[in-house]
């Protein structure tokens, strides 16, 4: 099981079982076909994962460790904290590591959230 960082009053194993289960819906056991396909498996980058609209940041602590069970490696830098209202453009975090991974967790993110994901070669 993976290290998780104290989430406001939530239960590390309830945490961590529910990270696993939404990384398995949508990855499935394969991994991701196409990020498998287009990206090289030794590619690194950086991410900017930033608003798309005016938003209330929320769930960050949980950001972080989607990121972490797809890459214990990768580095993340907090830009935004929970509570923070922020204008459209702006910046939320900052992920470095492995393309896949990032890719994959960038994706889970953006499907009907107020952010997007601005990838870069590291």
């Amino acid at each position: 099981m993976m290290s998780l960082p104290p989430i406001a009053g939530l239960d590390a194993d309830a945490v961590s079982h529910f990270v696993q289960s939404v990384l398995k819906e949508d990855l499935g056991l394969g991994g991701d076909v196409t990020t498998d396909l287009t990206i090289p498996a030794d590619a690194r980058l950086i991410a900017t994962i930033q608003t798309r609209e005016q938003i209330a940041v929320a769930g960050i602590d949980l950001a972080q460790v989607f990121f972490e069970a797809l890459d214990p490696d990768v580095r993340v830098e907090r830009l935004a904290r929970d509570g923070d209202e922020l204008q459209a453009g702006a910046p939320i975090m900052r992920v470095e590591g492995r393309a896949r991974p990032i890719e994959n967790g960038g994706a889970i993110f953006d499907h009907g959230s107020g952010g997007i994901v601005l990838l870069r070669a590291a």
